[in-house]
């Protein structure tokens, strides 16, 4: 057996041909028809080649969750600081704007029309409720940054700062793992937990 990596593809091809890993005389027009029958279903999408992700999509994917994970990281260390501190509230509120901004640029770019969405449900039409609940969830994260960033503004009390700002932060979590299964399943990659 070989170390190679296996595609969606070399898995319907291994099960048109009722065998695993081995090929069979002839098997190349099983392989034809059951590709054929499964771009035709729907289940296939079609102008599948290469790997998937491309090296490019997988970088662009790498660097936008790493600009989300490393904002989330600076804006707990600011939060998690003592609020006694005459400064508190505005690098609490400079980390969270720095959030928002890496937020807001992850969601443009992936949402865009030629964006990571669009690729998925391209791909894998039925990721698309997924696509949609991450969809919502990017409105919801917005919304509470914008949220956050008032309280911060008007000085609300440390306490209920800290409070809304963790609980963001865990939303955020939540969201960069239901991305991460979104690309597993869309691309069988996995990323690691700091990407």
């Amino acid at each position: 057996m070989s170390n190679a990596r296996h595609t969606p593809l070399d898995e319907l091809e291994e099960a048109a041909q009722g065998q695993e890993l081995f090929r069979a005389p002839g098997a190349d027009l099983l392989i034809g028809q059951a590709r054929d029958e499964a771009t035709a279903s729907g289940w296939l999408p079609p102008d599948v080649s290469g790997d998937w992700p491309s090296p490019e999509t997988h970088q662009g994917i790498v660097n936008r969750r790493q600009d989300l994970y490393d904002a989330m990281q600076r804006l707990e260390s600011s939060v998690a600081q003592a609020s006694g501190q005459h400064d508190w509230a505005v690098v609490v509120g400079d980390t969270l704007n720095v959030m928002h901004d890496a937020l807001q640029r992850h969601v443009i770019e992936i949402e865009a029309d030629d964006g990571l969405f669009a690729e998925v449900v391209g791909r894998a039409p039925n990721l698309a409720s997924d696509v949609a609940t991450l969809r919502k969830d990017h409105e919801d994260l917005l919304f509470s940054c914008r949220a956050v960033s008032e309280l911060v503004a008007n000085w609300s009390a440390p306490a209920e700062i800290r409070r809304k700002v963790l609980a963001l932060l865990g939303r955020l979590a939540i969201h960069r793992q239901r991305g991460a299964e979104l690309l597993f399943d869309t691309y069988n990659v996995d990323l690691a937990a700091g990407d």
